[in-house]
């Protein structure tokens, strides 16, 4: 899943697998420090210290997040790219939804193993003028076919993670068209022209993206239409660290959704060649499946801490709620940085922090 935070003066965004360590607002500033692995402003110069924090996904490198002061607005994603697109946007007077959009697109494009528009996601957006917070539920979801035994009865547990059997209907665009009709401001196609400029000019291929190639070039190879991104010509050598991709095929689709919006995508002239690659290789999604598909909107949960904090997460099928039990049980010890300064001091705060997740993850268990 990928993780985003972005935020402007009106709108707080940011998906649900993205932990927050600390927000504090004052001065009509935002103080921001996440687990993300950068993070840009609309007026100020990178900072000048980075704090390794583990990743949410295994990229097979290590990471550093940022911390920094940030009037207006600020962007963190998966991509140094994606978030100077999200800073523009923001520039242009988009809203933090429409740069999220925005960023989501070029994320999927930079890095495709970790989100595109073939999958789903899991939003929070948080409005300052109403004070409310709203969770979209735009994960994949089965398709009419499916049924309890179908990774059982003749198809061995890989299909349940690999192949055309283990694909869900995509929600991704159903779920930004429903955020974007609530909280954009810019045109729905003004978000989709960075993603559409990368896929025909390139895009340089970063750690996370030739690690992903390489961890799976024997699965890429067997599948024509991957073969034909991630393979340089008729070679069995893929693209590497620094390589240009180029991605024309995507870029025409993105072309379409711009002009024409997601029913181009789930019942359009697009349907019915997204059915088939998938049936082809497997699947069982039909043209209906994508037709009756819909992302919902739903109140988020949330849970009161200490110093009138508030947290927000989204409801299920998202983890947010054990994660809000964390912070609440966490928050009860009233824990703070002096709790750190001794090794006999570290040796509590890492009990109690290993019990808390150890219970909480016994709840979701």
């Amino acid at each position: 899943m990928n993780n985003i935070i972005l935020f402007n003066k009106h709108l707080f965004f940011t998906t649900t697998q993205q932990l927050i360590r600390k927000i504090k607002i004052h001065d009509n500033h935002y103080r921001l420090f996440s687990s993300s692995s950068k993070v840009y402003s609309t007026d100020i110069a990178a900072p000048k210290f980075q704090i390794d924090l583990p990743g949410i996904e295994n990229y097979g490198f290590e990471g550093a997040s940022s911390f920094m002061m940030c009037k207006d607005g600020a962007v963190a994603s998966d991509s140094e790219e994606a978030s100077k697109v999200g800073r523009r946007i923001l520039n242009l007077g988009g809203s933090a939804v429409d740069a999220a959009i925005a960023v989501l697109l070029c994320v999927g494009i930079h890095n495709c193993h970790s989100t595109g528009i073939g999958g789903g996601f899991l939003m929070n957006i948080y409005d300052i003028k109403k004070k409310e917070c709203v969770a979209i539920d735009a994960r994949e979801a089965a398709p009419s076919n499916a049924h309890q035994r179908m990774f059982v009865d003749g198809n061995p547990p890989p299909s349940s993670v690999s192949g055309g059997l283990s694909i869900g209907i995509p929600g991704e665009i159903a779920g930004y068209w429903n955020a974007h009709k609530q909280y954009g401001k810019l045109p729905w196609s003004a978000l989709f022209r960075p993603a559409i400029d990368m896929c025909n000019e390139g895009i340089i291929v970063q750690k996370a993206l030739a690690f992903s190639i390489l961890q799976n070039k024997n699965k890429l190879y067997e599948n024509k239409s991957f073969r034909g991104v991630f393979f340089k010509g008729d070679s069995d050598e893929v693209y590497g660290l620094y390589d240009t991709i180029y991605r024309p095929r995507l870029g025409q689709t993105l072309e379409i959704i711009a002009e024409k919006g997601p029913s181009a995508f789930y019942q359009g002239e697009l349907s019915a060649g997204i059915c088939e690659e998938i049936q082809s290789n497997g699947g069982i999604i039909n043209e209906q499946d994508l037709t009756t598909y819909h992302a919902r909107v739903k109140p988020a949960l949330k849970v009161k801490l200490e110093n009138h904090y508030t947290a927000y997460g989204v409801p299920p099928p998202a983890s947010s709620a054990i994660t809000l039990l964390i912070l609440k049980v966490m928050d009860g010890y009233g824990l703070t940085p002096q709790s750190l300064d001794t090794d006999e001091k570290q040796v509590r705060f890492y009990h109690i922090l290993n019990e808390v997740f150890k219970f909480a993850y016994g709840k979701r268990s």
